[in-house]
């Protein structure tokens, strides 16, 4: 995998062809941050920016596996039920969503633990 990375300018790597992971993790926190920095410097883009993330994001849903679920085209890849991938809930405009991402945080049979969500 080391051999298709794409460098930048500087040198630094900008992309893997070869590795394809839109993490919902990781974009959930970033729509996450946009939205607030939107809020605090009143830039009406960045809000703009946010949403439309967290539109994408809310695409990512998977009601069954109550969970939202990375953007992979690696043939077989699943939801892995994870906290972690939860985080799309701070964001998300689906309420059935954050509302079935809540259930599962407090669910004892899921994340749910005496002390706060298991990780």
């Amino acid at each position: 995998m080391v051999g298709s990375l794409v460098l930048g300018p500087e040198g630094s790597p900008v992309a893997n062809p070869r590795f394809t992971v839109g993490s919902v993790t990781f974009n959930a926190l970033v729509a996450f941050n946009l939205s607030e920095l939107s809020t605090v410097i009143g830039n009406d883009a960045l809000r703009d920016e946010a949403t439309e993330l967290a539109g994408l994001l809310d695409r990512r849903w998977d009601p069954v596996a109550t969970t939202w679920v990375d953007d992979s085209e690696r043939p077989g890849s699943a939801a892995a039920p994870t906290a972690e991938a939860l985080l799309p809930a701070l964001v998300s405009r689906d309420a059935a969503a954050v509302d079935a991402a809540f259930a599962a945080l407090t669910d004892a049979l899921a994340f749910g633990t005496r002390f706060g969500p298991a990780g």
